[in-house]
């Protein structure tokens, strides 16, 4: 018996190896631990940040089409690089909480 599965077999049905979950349970509940709630958390904060930059990137696109001038564009474009930045930190920090669940699984 592997360690980690502390004493409890697989039904008799069961083929040996299948129906054991990733820590050698066998209930058929959904088996998170903290650092899989954290992945999770991580790729839902990065895909955030992904649809900000989109969001970004469209804002910015409809503002050159716009035709305005100069120093109306420019103070637009600015604004758009200030969301830009905060949705790519947020997609930063989303893919950290993913590589420290990974690291800490």
């Amino acid at each position: 018996m592997a360690a980690g599965q502390r004493g409890r077999q697989p039904p008799a049905h069961v083929p040996k190896g299948l129906g054991e979950g990733r820590r050698g349970q066998t209930g058929r509940g959904l088996d998170l631990g903290v650092f899989d709630i954290v992945i999770w958390a991580g790729a839902g904060v990065t895909l955030a940040g992904v649809a900000g930059l989109v969001a970004c990137i469209v804002y910015v696109l409809r503002q050159r089409r716009a035709g305005l001038d100069e120093a109306t564009l420019r103070s637009r474009l600015q604004r758009g690089v200030v969301w830009n930045m905060a949705a790519l930190f947020i997609s930063v920090i989303g893919l950290m909480l993913v590589v420290v669940g990974i690291a800490l699984t």
